[in-house]
């Protein structure tokens, strides 16, 4: 019988190199794990998490191993080989002393995409066994639409203040589903509201819990028309149940790619969006909204008529945002792919200045299995930490390389 999986902690001193650091505005740039830059060989779909104590991992998939792969920045290394079926993207989240990973998985037994998830404690030791998020036989991690046809990489996790971790995906194409992990029990969210149109793929949640425990949740879907758009979830009683969605994107153009946080009173839903006039460009739109509360000062979700739209950085696309409490940061790619862009602010979203980081990056590819597989930008700090962290994919020389780039936080 073949084994599902197999662990391995190796101790090593992870190989860094500076690539661009004179033109970098105090940017170091590193390669943290380097492999062929050929079909099913690549090093691709890195995450970046950041603990609480500024402990900083990085996650991966080796496609020549098949492994899922999680390395400590200074520290040690981690994967789990996988035997049931192809593996594909990584989502990561800390604690101080938990990091978990999840994945899609195309597996041999069931024929369909499924979504996993493993853990592993501080020193990368294993943290009990891999499991399944998603529904047995139902296709997940998938979305199918917007000229792509099938594409992967549509799930994300995170953890609460409390220890709880949270996850999200989409399965069976539009639907959208959540699971929490706490003291070694597994148990299922409440369902979400239906969007406006119900049958359009879902694509690209992604989950961020608060300091006082609510759980939002930011989701694309392919529908047309007015869209596609960028819609937001709430539950204040630890997903259990979900606010109605509210449109961040009313706007009739193309919406893509949710990252959402909130910083003190206020809601930050970033999102990729063309420029109607100008086809075939981007720009990183922010939509700012105050929270609403109810007469006890409870957070009930998103005040919609305190929606303001405005610009993180022009032409670019799939972003990502981070927030450490006291500044925002705001990672994607560059149209042009000349750098990786990054935009701050730390003046709660009134004003960004960009600090892009000059490394080549690579948008993503298509998969025999997976399809259209998505390289997206990941950013990611915590209040213990002083810098600020990006990681992406890049493909240069025949290798194919996993990019870390670190920035002394600006917003103090």
């Amino acid at each position: 019988m073949k084994s599902l999986w197999k662990w391995c902690t190796v101790a090593v001193a992870v190989a860094l190199f500076v690539v661009w650091g004179s033109q970098a505005q105090q940017w170091n740039i590193q390669s943290v794990a380097q492999g062929p830059d050929a079909a099913k060989q690549r090093v691709i779909e890195p995450d970046v998490a950041v603990a609480p104590n500024g402990t900083v991992y990085v996650s991966y998939i080796d496609q020549k191993a098949n492994a899922i792969k999680l390395l400590q920045v200074g520290g040690a290394t981690a994967e789990i080989v996988r035997e049931t079926g192809r593996v594909i993207g990584t989502t990561a989240a800390a604690t101080d002393n938990l990091v978990c990973v999840a994945w899609e998985e195309l597996s041999d037994e069931s024929g369909v995409h499924e979504v996993w998830q493993a853990c592993w404690n501080a020193d990368l030791s294993p943290a009990g066994d891999p499991w399944r998020l998603s529904t047995e036989g139902v296709i997940a991690g998938q979305a199918n639409g917007a000229g792509w046809q099938e594409f992967g990489f549509n799930f994300d996790n995170t953890f609460a203040p409390d220890g709880t971790l949270y996850a999200i995906w989409t399965e069976d194409y539009s639907a959208l589903k959540a699971a929490k992990y706490k003291d070694g029990a597994l148990s299922a969210c409440g369902d979400f509201p239906k969007l406006p149109i119900p049958e359009a793929p879902n694509r690209y949640p992604t989950i961020y819990v608060d300091s006082e425990g609510g759980v939002w949740v930011a989701v694309g879907d392919v529908s047309y028309p007015p869209g596609p758009n960028v819609w937001v979830y709430y539950s204040a009683d630890q997903c259990a149940s979900w606010t109605a969605p509210v449109d961040m994107t009313p706007t009739g153009l193309f919406s893509d790619m949710g990252g959402i946080v909130r910083l003190g009173d206020k809601i930050y839903v970033v999102y990729d969006e063309d420029q109607g006039a100008a086809p075939g460009t981007a720009d990183i739109n922010v939509t700012t909204c105050d929270v609403a509360k109810d007469a006890e000062g409870k957070v009930t979700g998103i005040d919609p008529a305190t929606c303001v739209r405005g610009i993180v950085h022009r032409e670019g696309g799939f972003p990502h945002i981070a927030t450490d409490g006291k500044g925002l940061y705001v990672a994607s790619d560059d149209m042009n792919a000349n750098e990786v862009k990054f935009s701050y602010s730390c003046d709660a979203g009134q004003t960004w200045t960009p600090a892009n980081i000059p490394n080549r990056w690579n948008s993503g590819y298509r998969d025999p299995d997976f399809g259209a597989v998505l390289s997206r930008k990941r950013v990611a700090t915590s209040a213990g930490s002083p810098n600020v962290y990006v990681v992406w994919f890049w493909r240069s020389e025949g290798k194919s390389n996993i990019m870390l780039g670190t920035l002394p936080k600006p917003c103090q």
